[in-house]
């Protein structure tokens, strides 16, 4: 069994006993409580391509700790310092040490919009993001059926949530196709086998559904990662091993984004 089959079988179970412990309607008074959303995709649009997402993740199953001090708040700090657009704030704790108040410590030490991003496959995941601070939500295409891929967005759309629609090959196109989409991303990894392609970005570029912002996503690194994926069509990088394994996450971004004026 590959990392996203047996994963997503566990997180439907987790989604299951985290009903059970905190019911839909204590949610939707959480959420009540809310002000509205932060423009996701406005933010992305707002500044020269490529806008940054810049991601708070602890570990990675790939890499396995990247920062042992569960830190948030300085992390989403330094990150808005330095000029990300926008945060992906991990809540998956089995593989990437994320927890869902990590949402709301975020959104209170930064202005940043905030993408959380797991595995979601239950409309309860949504509504759990909403109540917890998020502006936008993952949604992986691989991880659900055209019918729970609709039942997802219409969900989000329900609560002001924006979505970014994740893509990991040709495969996800055909399901894509004909959705109304905030934000359509391409991940170089492939989350069964963990292998990345760093040519799918290319591959796909001509065939995305329409969106606001495309995103691109893992194994972006350099300056030239990114004038490429601007080349392709893409607005947007989600970027955070190369700046989360560093002392200072925020300064490594600030570096990245000197080295790119510079190239330019």
């Amino acid at each position: 069994m590959g990392f996203l089959t047996d994963h997503n079988a566990f997180r439907r179970q987790e989604s299951a006993q985290r009903r059970l412990e905190q019911p839909e309607a204590t949610l939707r008074e959480r959420i009540a409580q809310r002000g509205p959303c932060r423009d996701f995709a406005g933010a992305l649009l707002a500044v020269p391509a490529p806008g940054i997402i810049a991601e708070v993740k602890f570990r990675s199953p790939s890499k396995g700790s990247l920062r042992p001090a569960k830190d948030v708040e300085v992390v989403a700090q330094s990150y808005q310092q330095a000029g990300a657009s926008c945060l992906s704030v991990l809540v998956d704790g089995r593989h990437f040490d994320g927890d869902w108040a990590f949402l709301d410590r975020a959104r209170g030490a930064c202005e940043l919009p905030l993408l959380a991003k797991g595995f979601f496959c239950d409309p309860y995941d949504l509504l759990e993001a909403r109540a917890s601070g998020a502006d936008a939500a993952l949604l992986i295409a691989r991880s659900l059926s055209r019918a729970e891929l609709e039942t997802m967005l219409g969900t989000a759309r329900e609560l002001g949530l924006q979505t970014l629609l994740e893509l990991h090959g040709e495969d996800d196109l055909e399901k894509a196709e004909g959705l109304e989409l905030d934000l359509v991303g391409v991940n170089h990894r492939d989350l069964d086998t963990l292998v990345m392609d760093m040519d799918l970005s290319r591959r796909l570029a001509d065939h995305m559904p329409p969106a606001r912002v495309r995103v691109s996503e893992s194994g972006l690194n350099t300056p030239e990662d990114l004038e490429r994926m601007v080349g392709l069509g893409y607005q947007a990088v989600l970027m955070g091993t190369r700046f989360m394994s560093q002392p200072q996450p925020g300064l490594e971004l600030a570096q990245l984004l000197k080295e790119l004026r510079a190239a330019r």
